[in-house]
């Protein structure tokens, strides 16, 4: 009987052992497979890594850039702030008058101090209108054809009468160029308007004395003439008179 029992407890044994063991590879293949699962977890973490680093390199290099374009920009604005201003102060103090027109609409966006005193009319009164509609322009038509060529090859230069508000005449130099005026790049007309009218007296005054002049001149060469002629004439009547005194000298 114990001996039976002994053989059971054995066998009972080799079954917990057997069991045990099964177990223990069980653990052990897990074990093995959660490793493997580990150092693949643990390639793709470096992968990862190594992408990070290299985007933190990408985006290292992006800022700076971002910082140096910035900076240009920054620079860029302080240049175009600061030509603005010198156009401005040159606007202002120009001894020309200035138009400055929109080429889209055609409407006059600015005009400069000189070119309003010319004319005696105010800033608020010219602003939002067609050139040719300003009370001004004497010719509206010959106006519209000017601009219409200036739209088409970007510059005219004629010469022209504009009525101030009071009814005086001036007469000008009308200069019209269209360029890149704006940071953006679209266009601007600017017309420069410069004051001729005593210029064109001086030339009628020039051109009246030149005629007085040779009308003059040519009194002179006819009375020069005269009295070249009269000297020969005279030399003449003194050889005859010599001649007569020799005949008479003879007899």
């Amino acid at each position: 009987m114990k001996k039976e029992t002994l053989i059971s407890e054995l066998r009972n044994t080799i079954r917990t052992l057997k069991t045990s063991a099964r177990e223990k590879e069980s653990i052990r293949k897990k074990l093995a497979v959660t490793a493997s699962q580990k150092e693949i977890a643990r390639k793709k973490l470096a992968l990862v890594a190594t992408a990070l680093r290299t985007k933190a390199k990408q985006l290292a290099v992006t800022t700076k850039e971002l910082a140096r374009v910035e900076a240009k920009h920054e620079a860029a604005l302080v240049d175009v702030a600061a030509s603005e201003l010198r156009y401005r102060k040159l606007f202002e103090t120009a001894q020309d008058g200035i138009l400055l027109i929109d080429p889209v609409t055609e409407k006059i966006i600015d005009a400069n101090p000189f070119l309003l005193d010319l004319l005696g009319y105010s800033l608020d009164e010219i602003i939002g209108k067609k050139i040719w509609e300003l009370r001004a322009i004497k010719d509206v038509e010959a106006s519209k054809e000017s601009f219409e060529e200036l739209q088409k090859v970007g510059h005219t230069k004629s010469e022209i009468p504009l009525q101030s508000k009071d009814g005086k005449e001036h007469q000008v130099g009308f200069v019209s160029n269209k360029y890149k005026y704006r940071v953006d790049g679209s266009e601007m007309i600017q017309c420069n308007i410069r004051d001729i009218t005593l210029q064109k007296v001086a030339e009628k005054l020039a051109a009246t004395n030149i005629d007085e002049l040779a009308a003059t001149n040519e009194s002179l060469e006819q009375a020069n003439k005269s009295m070249v002629g009269r000297e020969i004439r005279m030399v003449e009547l003194k050889g005859e008179i010599e001649k007569l005194k020799e005949i008479i000298a003879k007899k």
